[in-house]
C-alpha cells in the first residue's frame, strides 16, 4: 500500500452497507487478535445478534450516532465509534480497522482527529476523551503522533472485556480539536 494521504482519509454516517464488515470484524477476529486487546470472546454477542442489533438501529433511527465509517479513498475500511456518552459533555472513542493489511499504516492519524469533529458537532459535545489500554500500543502511538497529551493513568472498564485495564487517559477538547485538524 501507497503512503496514506490526507485526502485518502474521511468519516461519513454509518449506513446499511457498514453493517456486513462491522459485524465481520467483530464475530471473524481470532481469539489471539482479541486477547491482545484485553476482550473476553464469550462475552461478544453472536453474529446474528450483531447484525439484527445494527439492522434494527439503522430501520428505527436512520442513523446509528454513536459510529462513523472511516473511508480510505471512497472505500469505508473501519469505524469510529462512541461509548460512556455523558450527553452534551463526552463521550470515550474508539476505533476499528476492519482489514488487518490497513492496520498500522497511518489510517489513525487522519481518521481520529475527523470522527472527533464529527462526534463533536453531532452531539455537541464538550470533549472527546479516550481511556486506551495500555496494551494497545498502537492506539497509544497514535494519540502520542497526534500530540494529544496524556492526563495520566486510568482503568478502561466495558462488558466484553476480560477485566478492568489499565489504560492511558486523553482528552481532547474543541482548542486542542481545532489545532490537530489544522496540524494534521
Amino acid at each position: 500500500m501507497n503512503t496514506i494521504l490526507k485526502n485518502d482519509i474521511s468519516v461519513r454516517n454509518f449506513a446499511f452497507e457498514d453493517i456486513a464488515p462491522t459485524v465481520s470484524y467483530m464475530t471473524e477476529n481470532s481469539s489471539e487478535y482479541w486477547l491482545e486487546r484485553g476482550v473476553d470472546l464469550a462475552k461478544m454477542k453472536p453474529k446474528k445478534e450483531f447484525l439484527e442489533h445494527y439492522r434494527a438501529k439503522l430501520e428505527s433511527l436512520g442513523d446509528i450516532p454513536s459510529n462513523c465509517t472511516i473511508a480510505y479513498k471512497g472505500q469505508a475500511i473501519g469505524l469510529h465509534s462512541l461509548s460512556h456518552v455523558a450527553q452534551y459533555d463526552h463521550a470515550i472513542m474508539h476505533a476499528h480497522i476492519w482489514s488487518a493489511e490497513l492496520r498500522n499504516k497511518g489510517v489513525g492519524y487522519y481518521s481520529y482527529p475527523l470522527a472527533m469533529d464529527f462526534f463533536m458537532k453531532k452531539f455537541n459535545f464538550k470533549k472527546i476523551v479516550f481511556k486506551t489500554p495500555k496494551i494497545n500500543i498502537a492506539a497509544n502511538k497514535i494519540k502520542e503522533k497526534l500530540q494529544i497529551p496524556c492526563l495520566g493513568d486510568t482503568v478502561f472498564e466495558a462488558e466484553v472485556l476480560i477485566k478492568p485495564l489499565e489504560a492511558n487517559l486523553y482528552e481532547v477538547d474543541r482548542t486542542l480539536l481545532d489545532q490537530l485538524l489544522t496540524r494534521i
